[in-house]
């Protein structure tokens, strides 16, 4: 399954975040990224970043929130799928 997560930073965490995210990759828990994290303008209450990765393990997207929300960081993970699988489902339930 693919996945979007938003990511909130503070500046006050955002050296505890890098840390994390460092501790992560060498250890080889980081999530498979399909799409890098990325940076979006949103300077009022610190960083924001996205994410797109997939996983088909719940534990592993736990403890990817959970490692990062323990620095601070908001976040917020939501499924995504292409529109055309969207759309067929869609057809598929209305008859």
């Amino acid at each position: 399954m693919k996945y979007i997560a938003f990511l909130e930073i503070c500046p006050e965490d955002l050296d505890k975040a890098i840390e994390t995210d460092k501790k992560r990759v060498s250890s080889g828990r980081a999530v498979k990224s399909l799409f890098p994290p990325h940076m979006i303008a949103k300077t009022s209450t610190g960083f924001l970043e996205f994410v797109i990765f997939e996983s088909e393990d719940e534990s592993e997207i736990a403890e990817y929130i959970m490692a990062y929300t323990a620095t601070g960081v908001k976040m917020k993970v939501y499924p995504i799928w292409e529109t055309d699988k969207g759309l067929e489902i869609w057809e598929k339930i209305k008859k």
